[in-house]
């Protein structure tokens, strides 16, 4: 299993603090809550691979999604007794647009 950095919470706050919730605005996205889920592999190095999006909502929300996961720091990947060398994730990011902008994030799905 593969997890963030001091867990799930650290990695809503990483995303939260990192991700530009005025992309969208800034492109000309109407108001709206939009889904972005984007698919990562996690090694057994916690290096983050393959990093693609699932959505295309447009507005350059899928690629500010991508920015952020790619730049973050290693996971833990703890591999009991299954030989498994990278583990697919796919986290949904919510980006809820108004004037202000912002970026709340959803979940991780570990598949």
């Amino acid at each position: 299993e593969a997890s963030f950095p001091g867990g799930d919470s650290k990695w809503r706050r990483y995303l939260e603090s990192n991700c530009n919730g005025q992309v969208a605005s800034d492109n000309g996205a109407p108001e709206g809550t939009y889904t972005t889920v984007v698919q990562f592999v996690v090694d057994k190095e916690g290096n983050i691979s393959d990093v693609r999006s699932l959505t295309n909502h447009g507005y350059g929300m899928e690629e500010e999604a991508m920015r952020v996961i790619k730049k973050g720091p290693k996971w833990a990947f703890v591999c009991i007794n299954l030989g498994l060398f990278k583990l697919d994730c796919i986290c949904l990011i919510d980006l809820i647009q108004f004037c202000t902008g912002s970026c709340v994030v959803g979940q991780v799905v570990k598949v």
